[in-house]
């Protein structure tokens, strides 16, 4: 449920942001035409509505809601005045009709028949201006009943389609999240057990001592992952922070390094082994950079050169480390870093 109202979210801020650039290319033409027409009205009510997109999308504390209603809001009201200002010689009923549209794929039941009703309101009250000849453009009342009913028509079948098939998209995908809650809650368990068996072997605890700090880096990896599904990615520093003791280890998150969950147990289980063999020269500090993993400590490298060869046999072979003795670069191909 949360990865795809984050999905519904982003999806709008993508529609809000195409909205005010291609705005801007069809905002200087229209403003041109009514001035060029005397509507003056209307050049003021287009650049004001205008200016309240742009304003509610680059305004960070404005939320999903007040966005989307500000939209729709914006959206009613031009295409109102225009109706009024060109009645069926302008883009009134475009406008109006793309309202409903918008509710309907980004919101709830409640707005979307209250975008139907202001829709519907408009047309009654352009059709009371229209008998009352208080028009610029007159046209007969039948045209205007007609006109009205066949944007009910559409905005109803429009917003049920839409409404039933994203609601059924929303049903799957909450399905497939409980199946991922499951899954990790059984591979978390699993793991829980291993660790106790190895636990368990303490007549053979040199053997395996190493399969206890992977077992618990690969339960670290899922832990870190089930927290963001909607992404799959896992940020570098906090899977350091969950292998290495806060108390022993710093951590400097500057370059946003992230793995893809496709290679997250194979980074977790090398970086597990490199911690182990770094264990005995503590404190260390690790530092997250562009592209690579600095790690410092107060005393030399130099003297677990050879040690460190022995990665060859684990996840992280040893091209991937730069061992000097006052540091080690690690570069783990396939990290991902945000621009």
């Amino acid at each position: 449920m949360k990865a795809f109202l984050q999905r519904r979210d982003e999806l709008f801020r993508i529609l809000l942001k195409s909205i005010i650039y291609f705005g801007a290319v069809a905002y200087i033409p229209s403003l041109i035409a009514c001035l060029h027409d005397e509507l003056y009205l209307l050049a003021v009510i287009d650049t004001l509505g205008y200016l309240s997109l742009v304003g509610v999308y680059i305004y960070p504390g404005a939320r999903y809601e007040l966005r989307l209603f500000t939209t729709v809001f914006v959206t009613l009201f031009i295409g109102a005045a225009v109706l009024i200002e060109t009645g069926p010689y302008g883009a009134g009923h475009i406008w109006l009709l793309c309202a409903v549209f918008i509710a309907a794929l980004f919101s709830r039941p409640r707005i979307i028949i209250t975008s139907i009703i202001c829709t519907q309101l408009i047309m009654l009250l352009y059709g009371v201006l229209n008998e009352t000849r208080m028009l610029k453009h007159e046209i007969p009342s039948l045209s205007v009943f007609a006109i009205s009913a066949n944007m009910l028509l559409i905005s109803v079948t429009v917003s049920l389609i839409t409404y039933f098939l994203l609601r059924s998209l929303q049903e799957e995908v909450e399905e497939q999240e409980n199946l991922m809650r499951l899954l990790h809650h059984r591979v978390k368990n699993n793991l829980q057990a291993f660790e106790s068996l190895i636990a368990l072997s303490s007549d053979e605890i040199d053997r395996s001592s190493g399969l206890h700090h992977r077992a618990r880096a690969i339960s670290a990896a899922n832990n870190l992952l089930l927290d963001a599904p909607e992404t799959g990615m896992v940020d570098m520093a906090e899977l350091i922070r969950m292998l290495t003791d806060a108390s022993a280890m710093a951590i400097d998150n500057q370059g946003k390094l992230s793995v893809h969950a496709e290679k997250l147990n194979e980074v977790a289980v090398g970086l597990s082994d490199l911690i182990e063999i770094l264990r005995d020269l503590r404190p260390l500090r690790f530092t997250v950079l562009e592209d690579t993993i600095l790690i410092q400590g107060e005393r030399s490298f130099g003297p677990i050169r050879d040690r460190l060869r022995l990665l060859n046999h684990s996840l992280i072979p040893a091209e991937w480390l730069d061992v000097q003795d006052e540091h080690i670069i690690l570069r783990i191909p396939g990290l991902k870093s945000p621009r």
